[in-house]
């Protein structure tokens, strides 16, 4: 474990490769579901932003720990949308 003070700018962060899931197809948000994204040019439904963020966090802990999910923030930006 590495602690925050030792990052430094530019450091990769373990590969973690995961099949993105959409388990909000059920959503108020209808652009989750298929059909109503697919009327909105997109390929199929968007797996939700905050799933992505959730998946996304999984090498921050491996380096930096479990006290991160406590405190620690990050902030993200999807340039492109995420299908299952």
């Amino acid at each position: 474990m590495t602690s925050f003070a030792a990052l430094r700018p530019g450091q990769e962060l373990p590969e973690y490769r995961v099949r993105a899931r959409n388990f909000a197809t059920a959503s108020e948000n209808k652009i989750h579901e298929d059909s109503v994204a697919k009327q909105y040019g997109f390929a199929g439904g968007l797996v939700p932003g905050v799933t992505v963020y959730a998946y996304m966090t999984r090498p921050v802990v491996e380096v930096l720990g479990k006290d991160w999910l406590a405190h620690g923030t990050a902030t993200a930006r999807f340039l492109k949308p995420f299908y299952e």
